[in-house]
């Protein structure tokens, strides 16, 4: 199991010949499924490569300290969002290492899988300030950059009334990047496939259920000091109690509690109350894969 970069490299493990093979199951939390050709994966490495002053290369990375690693990509990611362009880490296509994208890989792969995202995984990526500053005209602009259909952006503003254009461009960003190759590789999976939402809001600093909350409930550490700095000191025990308990279920037994994704979507929210439920937003999502 995963989260994140940690889901995407589970992703990869089970998209390996190699490795594809071992597990039993696998989870799968708010991970980027699809691998870059090496060209476009290889962004970061030349944007670091360039700050740091070397060749973009094994041997010129691995003179070098972590630390100066480290502080060269906090330095490239300082201030940037998706919108911004700044080149993130993605896994490879290689012959040898990765030859098939695991969006792909996965929806033939044999054995159970649980996969799901958070509600508002965009608002680690945006901060308040940055979501307020986009206009309906950034939204139009980022919808033609991105190739959006005008289609979907009504169907978001219909199924998230009141929300403002950093909103919509946010849950744009986060189905398209996320929400999206997830539910489209459980509906095309004849294994047993389990889909989730983590829809719990966190009152910290706008963050609501944004990318990375769950942690803390999956693992049951709400009441630790380091999580009630994400998630306050009134984050709901039975929550994490129920998450905690359905991940344990679905290693020792390979079912976590909730009936399997078919054709009527139905998909785990993790919310006060727990609820199984239709996709939500299905019409948007729909209409953005179009």
């Amino acid at each position: 199991m995963g989260e994140s970069a940690g889901g995407s490299l589970v992703a990869a493990l089970l998209a390996r010949p190699d490795t594809a093979d071992i597990p039993v199951g696998a989870i799968i939390e708010s991970g980027p499924l699809e691998a870059q050709p090496a060209e476009r994966a290889g962004r970061v490495t030349r944007a670091m490569a360039k700050a740091l002053g070397v060749p973009p290369t094994r041997d010129a990375f691995a003179a070098l300290s972590p630390r100066d690693l480290l502080d060269a990509r906090r330095r490239l990611a300082e201030g940037s969002s998706p919108l911004s362009g700044t080149p993130g880490y993605a896994l490879a296509l290689d012959p040898d290492s990765l030859p098939v994208s695991p969006d792909q890989a996965l929806r033939t792969l044999g054995i159970p899988l649980v996969i799901g995202t958070n509600t508002d995984e965009y608002r680690l990526w945006f901060t308040p300030a940055q979501l307020v500053a986009i206009s309906p005209f950034r939204l139009a602009l980022a919808r033609l950059a991105a190739r959006v259909p005008r289609a979907a952006v009504r169907a978001y503003r219909d199924a998230l009334p009141g929300a403002s254009a950093g909103e919509i461009l946010g849950q744009i960003v986060t189905d398209r990047v996320l929400r999206g190759p997830a539910v489209a590789v459980a509906s095309a999976r004849s294994a047993p496939t389990y889909v989730y939402e983590f829809a719990w809001r966190s009152p910290v600093r706008e963050l609501r259920a944004a990318h990375a909350i769950e942690i803390g409930f999956v693992f049951d550490r709400v009441e630790a000091s380091d999580w009630q700095q994400i998630v306050g000191p009134g984050a709901p025990r039975e929550l994490a109690a129920r998450m905690h308990a359905d991940w344990v279920r679905f290693v020792a037994s390979g079912g976590p509690g909730w009936p399997r994704f078919s054709p009527d979507r139905v998909t785990r929210i993790y919310d006060v109350p727990v609820q199984d439920e239709p996709l939500r937003r299905a019409a948007a999502l729909d209409a953005l894969a179009s």
